[in-house]
């Protein structure tokens, strides 16, 4: 059933390539009709297929709201906008001995170390029950600072999330792995 959801919800190729399959299936029955009652029936298949594209494009599920949550905050820490970090992190923020205020000092220390370009997010995987969500992913992206530049940056987020009234918020980090290349964590890189 999640995978269904996935599809006519949350996967615009995967719909497309269900719809493409339909299409040729239908193709097909309607060489082979030679009723134009048949031919007029078959004519609603396109019509669906419009119509799940739309209701695609105007629902957005909780898994697509958190995605975009993280995406949003990522773009947000290339910019260096606390701000906007802080949106997405909740009031009740606790993880490795840090509330919200330390979480953004430490955000605010690092970014005035370092700068992140070129930020992606990808490998999603995300878990909802209820009002509470968890998910991991993969981000990838550029370090500069003075004395260091790392192309290409990589680290793995577990991060769980409760719905509020706004949306999803960030309310705690158990676990991230930070390496550039070398396996090192940024604490551990030239300052």
């Amino acid at each position: 059933m999640l995978h269904l959801k996935h599809i006519l919800l949350e996967d615009p190729c995967e719909l497309a390539a269900v719809a493409l399959v339909a299409h040729l299936a239908l193709l097909f029955i309607w060489r082979r009709a030679e009723s134009p009652a048949v031919r007029r029936w078959l004519l609603l298949g396109p019509a669906v297929a419009l119509a799940l594209f739309a209701v695609q494009a105007l629902i957005v599920t909780d898994r697509e709201e958190i995605q975009a949550l993280l995406e949003r905050s990522a773009r947000a820490i290339e910019r260096g906008r606390l701000a906007e970090i802080a949106d997405a992190i909740d009031e009740e923020f606790v993880g490795n001995s840090l509330d919200k205020a330390g979480l953004l000092k430490a955000a605010q220390s690092m970014l005035g170390r370092y700068a992140i370009e070129n930020a992606r997010l990808d490998q999603f995987e995300i878990q909802v029950e209820n009002s509470r969500a968890r998910t991991s992913f993969r981000a990838r992206c550029r370090v500069v600072s003075d004395v260091v530049m790392i192309p290409e940056y990589h680290s793995r987020w577990y991060i769980e999330l409760v719905r509020r009234s706004d949306g999803f918020k960030i309310i705690r980090i158990p676990e991230y792995r930070l390496q550039d290349g070398r396996g090192r964590s940024l604490r551990e890189l030239p300052q």
